[in-house]
């Protein structure tokens, strides 16, 4: 068996090609992307609920059913 990195080549240009691609694209989207910081979007989000009031609320019968569908599937 003949070891030639020469065959690995294409490899090692798509592994730089791919890295270069996703980095690019997270440098721009902080350089171009909106910047505006309201207190709405600040705010915390959390299962879908505003964190407004009694942080010990019911919640509805359909978000457990949801949650043990996703256990079971």
């Amino acid at each position: 068996m003949d070891f030639s990195l020469s065959t690995y080549y294409p490899v090692f240009i798509y592994l730089v090609v791919v890295v270069g691609f996703a980095v690019t694209n997270v440098i721009l989207t902080q350089i171009i992307g909106p910047k505006r910081r309201t207190p709405v979007k600040l705010m915390p989000y959390e299962s879908g609920m505003d964190p407004i009031g009694d942080a010990r609320q019911h919640f509805d019968v359909k978000y457990y059913l949801m949650a043990v569908l996703f256990l079971l599937f």
